[in-house]
């Protein structure tokens, strides 16, 4: 385990032990899905992926996967941190100027020592911070010709009986209907029920042929090596014992991520979503956690799931930006090659 000492009295770590890495990562309220040991390689692919924590003194008040992609011998390229650095503690005051540290002390480990480019997408949402301008005066930059990650937050912070209330008239009026369907919830997180799941989506996949943006084999993979109470939680609504509808949702830090989520045409007639989502949203409730993230809208392009889930909440909410830093010319160079053929 390598340690360098930077200013301030923060120090970085590359951590190898995973129990430490799930363990700590109780300790943080914004942990999520994509912080977990094995999600990168198995859910993404990714070859190189290293674990990284960051202490004052002896606490350790943030952690970030790293994902590398590097030209051997040159060794020069790409360090990524995506949905990370968590540093949001359950029992800290979580001030602005921490994470503006953590942010120097990432690019002093990976821009000015190791001379990479260093891209980091915060797991930070408008609804909790309108900005994090701040980092740039810690040598980072906002990329800014991505589109954000655009999405519709649940504000978990009320009753059942409120927020079912506060659920749109014809939302509600569908759930009723659904919930007079005899329809059947079958809830869990083993294996047989995920690859249940992962037939209907399949079902809605052949019908729709959408733009797939998960990995379903992968997902079952890292699904499979989560602590227990890390798993996804899984939902699927039977009709006359046939699944008609299924749900997939992660909740780990105080945010839960809508995963998933699939109809085949019984579960469209028998408004089985609707169910399924008011499941979840109990779960989540029973979790304690204190936001839902709907899984991302396009209202331009994908109308009906936006009136959908508009139909739960209309708080809106992007992903705060991604920012930049790099001092090494070929490492910037290569980088930039390689988004412009991705673009392609």
């Amino acid at each position: 385990m390598r340690v360098d000492k930077l200013s301030y009295s923060y120090t970085i770590k590359e951590i190898t032990d995973k129990e430490f890495w799930n363990n700590s990562l109780r300790t943080f309220k914004d942990a999520n899905i994509y912080q977990t040991w094995n999600y990168a390689a198995l859910a993404q692919n990714e070859k190189s992926v290293k674990h990284f924590a960051v202490f004052d003194r002896e606490d350790i008040i943030s952690m970030a996967l790293v994902r590398f992609k590097v030209i051997p011998v040159i060794n020069c390229g790409i360090a990524y941190i995506f949905a990370g650095p968590i540093w949001q503690k359950k029992d800290g005051n979580n001030e602005s100027d921490i994470l503006s540290r953590i942010f120097k002390t990432l690019r002093e480990e990976f821009v000015v020592k190791q001379r990479y480019f260093l891209r980091i997408k915060p797991f930070l949402f408008t609804d909790q911070i309108p900005n994090i301008d701040f980092v740039e005066n810690e040598g980072f930059k906002r990329k800014t010709n991505l589109t954000p990650y655009h999405t519709l937050v649940v504000n978990l912070n009320k009753d059942l009986t409120e927020l079912r209330r506060s659920l749109k008239d014809r939302w509600r009026k569908y759930l009723k209907r659904a919930e007079k369907n005899d329809l059947k919830v079958i809830e869990g997180n083993n294996y047989e029920l995920y690859k249940t799941a992962i037939s209907v989506y399949k079902e809605m996949f052949n019908r729709k042929r959408f733009k797939q943006n998960i990995s379903t084999a992968g997902l079952g993979k890292v699904n499979l090596e989560l602590y227990d109470e890390f798993k996804f939680k899984i939902f699927v609504i039977y009709k006359d014992e046939n699944p008609v509808t299924a749900t997939i949702v992660s909740a780990i830090g105080d945010t839960g991520i809508a995963l998933l989520g699939a109809s085949n045409e019984l579960g469209k007639k028998y408004f089985g979503a609707y169910l399924a989502y008011w499941e979840e949203i109990k779960w989540l409730k029973e979790k304690g956690c204190s936001r839902y993230d709907l899984g991302g809208i396009d209202p331009r392009n994908n109308p009906s799931v936006y009136y959908f889930k508009s139909g739960i909440s209309e708080l809106e909410a992007f992903r705060v930006g991604v920012f930049e830093a790099c001092e090494n010319k070929l490492s910037k160079i290569l980088v930039r090659i390689a988004d412009f053929i991705l673009k392609k």
